[in-house]
């Protein structure tokens, strides 16, 4: 069951890049004050340049980082909004495979029933001619009406069977190209995304967080 705010995502995307180049302005202030102090002679200025220089290292792995995220998130919208978009902008667009599969199955199983029945072949029109005048009518006005219901089967039902079973293909047809994509296209980015998540969290946080789901 997928729960999600296409807007809300792409905006975090760019705060992201907000973030990002942040960072990127401190590094190069961060390097100006180095040059600056590296032409200083002195011990507490050797130590405050190395300081500064692990800071430097690791702020760039978060830069690094925050590049990997803003590209992954439009990516991630983009291709999901190509697959099944909001009805309205800023929505929560929610997808349920399970669900709809559940549904559609449904749907085939009952579309099945009508196939079967206009398929099955109808029983002879009986044959009450007994040699005489009357049993002659009878049997005349049995062709007529069993006419009538063949008719209907091949004019009526026939074609509406076709157009039902057309659909419940076309209705099978976007589950398989747009919903388990949709879905498979989530588990992907998920694993990309994890990977970051692993890179990015000591194993205190990740017992931390394991703890608060």
């Amino acid at each position: 069951d997928l729960r999600i705010n296409y807007l809300e995502l792409e905006n975090t995307a760019e705060n992201i890049i907000r973030y990002k180049n942040t960072l990127v302005n401190l590094n190069d202030a961060m390097s100006g004050l180095k040059q600056c102090l590296e032409e200083q002679s002195s011990d507490a200025f050797e130590k405050l340049v190395k300081e500064i220089s692990d800071t430097q290292s690791k702020t760039e792995n978060q830069i690094e980082t925050l590049k990997r995220l803003s590209d992954i998130i439009p990516r991630y919208t983009y291709e999901l909004r190509e697959l099944a978009d909001c009805e309205i902008e800023g929505n929560e667009s929610r997808i349920d495979t399970w669900d709809i599969k559940h549904n559609l199955n449904q749907i085939r199983d009952t579309a099945s029933t009508l196939d079967d029945f206009y398929r099955s072949p109808y029983d002879d029109y009986p044959h009450p001619y007994d040699g005489t005048e009357a049993g002659r009518a009878k049997q005349r006005k049995y062709e007529r009406n069993y006419k009538k219901i063949d008719d209907f089967r091949i004019n009526t039902l026939e074609p509406l069977n076709d157009r039902v079973q057309a659909k419940v293909k076309e209705l099978f047809d976007i589950y398989t190209l747009k919903l388990e994509k949709y879905e498979e296209t989530d588990d992907t980015y998920r694993t990309e995304i994890d990977g970051i998540y692993k890179e990015m969290t000591s194993m205190t946080d990740k017992i931390k967080n394991t703890a608060i789901l």
